[in-house]
């Protein structure tokens, strides 16, 4: 199978924002996002979910690569949140994310949502 990685420019645009999971008593966790000259994300890096070296940290930078591959082969954040397991008993049609990865999905595509409205 040809692979159809889109390279990403030497310099490129970075934002970064951090989420709590589950909740606001939950671990801190940075993402940062990088982004193609045309807007679309290309990369993403994780770090945080507790102390250093423990598994959810090795958790999240496995989680950043397998994004940043997933999205240099075009395949969307918005896609991959909806596809995502989701809590079923809450009233909302979608639900929060069942897990951690809903959540930073559901971060970057807010992110991106954000930058389309303004």
């Amino acid at each position: 199978m040809p692979d159809h990685r889109a390279s990403l420019p030497d310099r490129r645009r970075l934002e970064a924002t951090r989420i709590y999971y589950p909740g606001e008593a939950g671990h801190s966790i940075h993402i940062q996002v990088g982004f193609y000259d045309d807007g679309r994300p290309g990369e993403v890096f994780l770090t945080g979910g507790g102390v250093h070296g423990t598994g959810m940290e090795m958790t999240l930078k496995d989680l950043g690569v397998l994004l940043s591959h997933m999205f240099q082969r075009g395949i969307l954040p918005q896609y991959l949140a909806t596809r995502v397991g989701r809590e079923a008993n809450l009233p909302t049609p979608s639900g929060r994310p069942a897990s951690v990865i809903g959540a930073i999905l559901d971060e970057i595509v807010a992110m991106l949502e954000e930058k389309e409205a303004a």
